[in-house]
This record gives structure tokens, C-alpha cells and sequence, in this order.
């Protein structure tokens, strides 16, 4: 029988710990579940996310800036957080996930 490769999309986790969480869950469920005769590789998104968010990633993650949303905008930061993310506009970036030849390819996550 042919090795399946499976490929198991990692997420960020410096900004959000309970993705590291899931990822880890999902690799473990995978190694006891798989056949041995597969072989599962991760493909990290970190890059993708930083290179996305460019120069407001820098914005919204210095200290000074956080600080001060966090203190002037504290009733509002939370509606206004995940929304601010949207503003910002993808670029063209190179991308692991799509140079991967696989048969499968996982993607963990919650609703």
C-alpha cells in the first residue's frame, strides 16, 4: 500500500495561546489514528499572518499603541479588535500551503 501523506496546517500562536491548544490536539489525535504507513507534516500559517498583516501588524502589536488602546478604548476595544483585523488589506505573499504535495490536508479548528 502507498505512504499517505497528510499535511496538518499549524496556526499563530502568539497572539492567540488556545491555537497552539488546538494544534497540538489535532497532531496527537492524527498520530493515533493514522495508519503507519502515513506520514504527517505540519505546514505552519505564522508567515502568512505576519506577511498579511504588514506594517499595521506592527502597529497594533507595539506596546506603546497597545497601551494606549487598551486604556483609551477599553469599552470599545473588544467589538473594535477583531474588526480592525478586516481594514487590513492582504498582499501577495508566498505562500507554504500551496507548494505542498499531499493527500490530505488538515485543518484544526473550533466553532
Amino acid at each position: 500500500m502507498l505512504e499517505k501523506k497528510i499535511a496538518l496546517l499549524t496556526s499563530v500562536t502568539f497572539n492567540n495561546i488556545g491555537n497552539g491548544f488546538i494544534d497540538l490536539g489535532a497532531e496527537a489525535a492524527l498520530m493515533k489514528a493514522l495508519p503507519l504507513n502515513a506520514e504527517l507534516f505540519k505546514v505552519s500559517s505564522n508567515a502568512n499572518f505576519a506577511a498579511t498583516m504588514g506594517q499595521m501588524f506592527m502597529l497594533k502589536e507595539n506596546p506603546i499603541i497597545n497601551w494606549l488602546w487598551v486604556h483609551t478604548m477599553q469599552r470599545a476595544a473588544k467589538k473594535l479588535h477583531d474588526r480592525s483585523y478586516k481594514t487590513v488589506k492582504t498582499q501577495n505573499i508566498f505562500s507554504m500551503a500551496s507548494m505542498v504535495k499531499c493527500d490530505y490536508f488538515i485543518i484544526p479548528g473550533c466553532d
